[in-house]
């Protein structure tokens, strides 16, 4: 990374915080405001242990809003005049649902702004500032248009930054800040397996083959995630899901639905994907290694998830937008077709 001033890496902070402010609130008003009383339900169903499988195990962002909950209650913030006219539409919503809905607010913005600042750390790594945040801040309008088809999917947001914090571990060599990591992913969503793949493929099977020195790293990974895992389905109770890929099949198969979601996972990138392509070849190693992991990830999605359901790309801004960045990097230093004016 360039070297910089603290008030030049604060301000960039600043900026990122505050575009997570914008998302978050763009969130909270289209997803958590709205499906107040059902989020409440099934939040409170996850906490008990009594939710369907998968959300059952997905115990980590509930349980953190939980204990905010808990320990902001004797201020009793949601009553503060100032909050409720920022937040509340309805003037009996600071009552019992007051506390769980500005919980889930700082919880929307502190996911958001951390994952978008995870993910220009790692660009950082290898990319000019400047570029890095232009990434970043192309992958936060990505973002946006992924506040769909959620009503109480928090571990969707809590992915970006534990994704993007792990892949910068992985990339630093941070080996003791990735276990704790893959421990807190693993209790957010089963997903986080990709990140012990993503471990693999840049640690341990490089280009230049497997390196054996990285195989007990890998292995305690493995360990961690497991035990986390299997526990959680041993702690609160193994039930079988009630979806299926039948399911999935029959609804991803309609034409109409074929159409939608050949739409959505177009746009959302955009001519992105061009710069993403582009920058597949010539982007640095970790880079590269780290993205085949993207392969795996939509193959599982097409085969179990709902097509239309594109919340699923969050995860995966941390590998896409550094290719971005170089892509984007490679096109802008390719000679011009012109001499320029003078």
């Amino acid at each position: 990374m360039e070297k910089s001033s603290i008030r030049s890496k604060t301000s960039i902070a600043a900026l990122i915080f505050s575009v997570g402010a914008i998302l978050s609130f763009q969130y909270y008003s289209t997803i958590d405001l709205p499906t107040a009383e059902s989020r409440f339900i099934t939040h409170s169903s996850v906490i008990s242990g009594t939710a369907p499988n998968p959300y059952r195990y997905r115990v980590l962002a509930p349980l953190i809003v939980d204990l905010a909950m808990r320990l902001a209650r004797p201020l009793e913030l949601q009553r503060n005049l100032v909050v409720q006219g920022i937040l509340f539409e309805r003037p009996e919503q600071p009552g019992s649902l007051g506390l769980f809905l500005l919980t889930y607010a700082v919880f929307d913005f502190l996911a958001i702004g951390l994952g978008l600042y995870a993910v220009f750390k790692i660009c950082a790594l290898f990319f000019t500032i400047e570029r890095s945040l232009i990434g970043t801040l192309l992958g936060a309008i990505a973002m946006s248009v992924t506040f769909r088809d959620h009503y109480f999917h928090p571990w969707s947001l809590l992915e970006l930054p534990l994704f993007g914090f792990g892949c910068l571990a992985i990339h630093k060599n941070s080996y003791r800040m990735l276990f704790v990591i893959v421990g807190l992913a693993a209790l957010n969503r089963e997903t986080s397996a990709f990140l012990l793949l993503i471990f693999f493929l840049t640690k341990v099977y490089t280009d230049s083959g497997l390196v054996r020195s990285m195989w007990p790293t890998f292995a305690v990974l493995v360990v961690i995630w497991l035990a986390i895992f299997i526990g959680l389905r041993w702690a609160r109770g193994y039930v079988a899901p009630e979806f299926t890929m039948a399911m999935a099949w029959q609804y991803n198969t309609q034409p109409r639905h074929l159409i939608r979601a050949a739409f959505l996972n177009a746009i959302i990138f955009g001519a992105y994907w061009i710069y993403i392509g582009l920058g597949i070849k010539s982007a640095p190693v970790p880079i590269r290694r780290a993205a085949f992991a993207v392969v795996p990830y939509v193959a599982m999605l097409f085969a179990i998830g709902y097509w239309i359901e594109i919340r699923y790309w969050i995860t995966m801004l941390p590998l896409l937008i550094p290719l971005l960045v170089n892509g984007l990097s490679r096109a802008d230093s390719a000679p011009l077709a012109h001499s320029p004016p003078k």
